[in-house]
């Protein structure tokens, strides 16, 4: 409040300052004192003593407001903090997101399967990667009955993974980690598998092997009857087919045939 005159005898005799301004001062002669109210503040009535901030949902751009403007005027399904002083500051609500390509455009609904949208943000639900800005994809590794994406980031954040897997869509082995098929979890720790020594000794002594055997069906076909250890075409073919059949059998243990689907007629 504040009076220009003089022989007041109380304070509802001194002036108000208009909707818009406050004066906490006392003592005040002119409304020339009366502030007003900074964007993102209000005074809704007369002679406040201090403005207001603008409730969530709201704003206020102007200095001086009596009151502050909804965010769905301005752009539907859009909300604010308190003290809110510009349009541009009001954020979509949960499960809406901003439009990429015309931000100031109305929020739209976040209707991506495998995302949530909060405060504009796109994040992957848990089982899924986020592939694009507002686009999920479904992990398809699973670790114990779960899915090996934790989810709960936005695009170009990287990921959380479980334990032992990195990379897109949490496929790849983490350092220290193996897997037995290309869709089974990484739930091999290198260190339980031996040594790399170990791997090594064990190849050179399959490649020994299988060059051996090589050398003695080579031997067994070459020189003929002057070969006293010369065997006949179908039993050098027996061994061919043999040596084939254990190679092939060593690269099917690298295979992961369980999910392949079996046909109607073998389940019956």
């Amino acid at each position: 409040r504040y009076s220009n005159r003089v022989g007041l005898t109380a304070a509802q005799d001194c002036r108000q300052c208009s909707p818009g301004r406050s004066l906490s001062e006392e003592g005040s002669v002119s409304d020339a004192a009366c502030g007003q109210c900074a964007p993102g503040r209000f005074a809704a009535l007369p002679g406040q003593s201090l403005c207001s901030p603008c409730p969530s949902g709201t704003f206020a751009a102007d200095l001086g407001q009596a009151s502050c403007d909804l965010c769905t005027t301005r752009r539907p399904y859009s909300t604010s903090a308190a003290g809110t002083a510009n349009v541009s500051q009001c954020f979509c609500e949960a499960g809406y997101r901003r439009d990429e390509v015309s931000p100031g455009e109305p929020c739209i609904a976040c209707q991506t399967p495998g995302t949530l949208c909060e405060n504009e943000v796109v994040r992957a639900e848990a089982g899924w990667f986020m592939a694009e800005r507002s686009r999920a994809v479904r992990c398809p590794v699973e670790v114990a009955g779960n899915s090996a994406c934790l989810g709960g980031v936005p695009w170009g954040v990287q990921a959380p993974c479980a334990p032992g897997h990195e990379g897109f869509l949490c496929g790849s082995c983490a350092d220290g980690y193996a897997r037995a098929g290309d869709t089974n979890p990484c739930d091999q720790i290198c260190d339980s598998l031996g040594s790399w020594r170990t791997s090594v000794i064990a190849l050179i002594a399959l490649d020994f092997g299988n060059t051996c055997l090589a050398f003695v069906v080579a031997y067994m076909v070459l020189g003929v009857k002057e070969n006293p250890s010369y065997s006949t075409a179908w039993s050098t073919v027996l061994l061919r087919t043999g040596q084939n059949w254990l190679v092939s059998m060593a690269s099917m243990r690298s295979l992961d045939l369980q999910k392949v689907p079996v046909y109607s007629y073998v389940q019956k």
